[in-house]
């Protein structure tokens, strides 16, 4: 067996392969004896019907085809690893003389993975800066009194007294217009929530009276995060017809109950643990963002053009969404941060146990559930929850090895998160404004 390689462009080569008369002649032959081991064809027992008939009956092409795939299987990992290759996809056969007779001839082409050079990646020093969480409210008693408005009583503001806040209950009429495309008027009830509302909406909504209407327009930038609005003006004019809020109940011991606790110490401690949880996920989060950054700034990858285009498009079929083409950016450090971050656990000989790709893949399934959707486990699938969960240990790994020097943020360190919220968009959702642990 011999094989050559050939650069065709950046992250593409073609392969030609040449197999040993023998070797080509015995698979052919090995594929023949597997078919004809089930054949029934009258007047032969089954595994003896000649090889004549078997090529009549099942076509010369289709065991040409079974037996080119067959000795590929056999032998293309070694290729690969002679010819130091690391496929990005399955290679493809692009030709093929199919002579098992005299020795038989294969020409692939292979997408491969992009070299990575990586550079002062691991025990590194970096600067954290910290936030005072009671400084934007994030405090115990803030979580207990929002505990005390979900379970309170509903009351519904009949005068103009009091003004519509988030968390509350409208009925409202919206008339909105997104560049020039207008939808249609509704009047419907919603709830005031900044994760399921967009912004701009809410703002409108917001300190609005029964009775009372008003108009906002805003230009969103090409990046924003959600896809219908972002590069676009949008107009929205809203009347509020009723308004419905909660009237917290007392933070004591029948407020525990009704959260499932045993009594008011209880909750307490709780909701202490909850919020503890809940900054230092945030704090994690942050230190992601820093390494990520750190890395693409100092590691060296070049992917090509048409790498981006087609994970942009898996991003789009994915949220069943059209992005304009100005966040292909974001999406390019997406994919450089998961080639960086493979490298890195090729380097450190980091692998993934078996009892956390099982655990990865039930988490996974548990939130494509969520949303509705119960997608078959394929391979494909396997191998992405596989990639995910490698990088994220790789992350987990070398975030543990580094120094985290803390100092106080300024305005200029959140502007700093505001910026990597969006440059690793697509690949960490989670935001770094301290008001998502409020």
């Amino acid at each position: 067996m011999k094989a050559t390689k050939e650069i065709l462009e950046l992250c593409k080569v073609k392969l030609e392969i040449e197999f040993e008369q023998g070797e080509s002649q015995k698979v052919y032959g090995a594929v023949i004896r597997k078919i004809a081991k089930d054949a029934s064809v009258p007047g032969f027992p089954k595994g003896k019907v000649p090889r004549s008939i078997i090529e009549d009956r099942v076509g010369k092409e289709s065991i040409q085809a079974q037996s080119v795939e067959q000795i590929l299987n056999d032998n293309l990992v070694k290729i690969l690893e002679e010819q130091d290759i690391e496929l990005y996809e399955q290679a493809r056969i692009i030709d093929t003389n199919n002579d098992f007779e005299n020795g038989l001839k294969v020409t692939l082409e292979a997408t491969i993975i992009p070299a990575v050079e990586l550079n002062n990646y691991k025990e590194l020093t970096m600067e954290l800066p910290v936030i005072n969480f009671e400084d934007y409210g994030i405090t115990i008693e803030h979580r207990l009194e929002q505990l005390a408005k979900q379970h309170g009583e509903s009351k519904e503001i009949t005068d103009n007294s009091e003004k519509a806040e988030i968390g509350d209950l409208v009925k409202v009429t919206i008339n909105e217009d997104v560049n020039g495309q207008a939808t249609e008027v509704n009047e419907e009830e919603i709830v005031l929530n900044p994760e399921e509302i967009e912004d701009y909406i809410i703002e409108a909504i917001k300190n609005l009276a029964v009775g009372e209407k008003t108009e906002i327009s805003k230009d969103f930038p090409v990046d924003y995060n959600n896809e219908e609005y972002a590069g676009k003006t949008a107009k929205c004019s809203v009347e509020l017809h009723k308004l419905t809020k909660k009237v917290a109940c007392v933070i004591d011991e029948e407020l525990a109950k009704k959260c499932g606790k045993e009594s008011l110490e209880e909750l307490n401690k709780a909701t202490e643990a909850d919020l503890e949880k809940s900054k230092k996920f945030f704090v994690e989060e942050r230190k992601k963002k820093l390494y990520l950054d750190h890395l693409l700034k100092n590691c060296k990858i070049e992917i090509p053009g048409w790498m981006i285009d087609r994970e942009y498009q898996n991003i789009m079929d994915d949220l069943n969404a059209v992005m304009p083409t100005e966040v292909k950016d974001q999406v390019e450090n997406k994919l450089k941060a998961e080639l960086i971050l493979s490298k890195i656990a090729k380097e450190e000989k980091i692998e993934l146990t078996q009892q956390e790709l099982m655990s990865t893949m039930y988490y996974f399934q548990n939130v494509l559930r969520s949303f509705g959707r119960n997608e078959q486990i394929t391979p494909a699938l396997i191998n992405s929850i596989k990639k995910s969960a490698l990088t994220e240990k790789v992350i987990h790994d070398q975030k543990e090895k580094i120094t985290f020097n803390e100092k106080p943020e300024t305005k200029d360190d959140q502007k700093m998160f505001d910026e990597l919220d969006k440059k690793f968009r697509y690949y960490i959702g989670y935001t770094s404004n301290p008001k998502s642990v409020k």
